[in-house]
């Protein structure tokens, strides 16, 4: 995904890709392990102007660090990787969630 701030700043948090498949909600559950061991997550602040593209994969969290912070975000999934995406979405939503996804990307 691309992230590019507006206005504002927000605190990143990139989990490294050995946690791949990790949602943003269960960073705390890593966080005991992410800060005993060096170079699992890449923090940062990203402030207005700036943007990030996160790689595919990497778990990732944002925290509007000033109050009044607006970002534009995109993903991007080429064709040959929509069944992943879809796979991914499943993870989020449960099948129906998929299902829906998949009904309107014509899959």
């Amino acid at each position: 995904s691309i992230t590019a701030d507006v206005c504002g700043r927000e605190q990143l948090q990139l989990v490294l890709e050995h946690l791949h498949g990790a949602q943003p909600d269960q960073l705390a559950m890593y966080r005991g392990e992410l800060e005993q061991q060096e170079g699992l997550v890449v923090q940062f602040e990203q402030q207005a102007g700036d943007t990030v593209f996160v790689p595919r994969g990497w778990a990732h969290a944002v925290t509007n660090v000033s109050d009044e912070t607006i970002a534009v975000t995109g993903n991007y999934a080429p064709e040959h990787e929509l069944e992943h995406v879809l796979d991914v979405m499943l993870s989020y939503g449960g099948i129906e969630y998929r299902q829906q996804w998949a009904r309107r990307l014509g899959v």
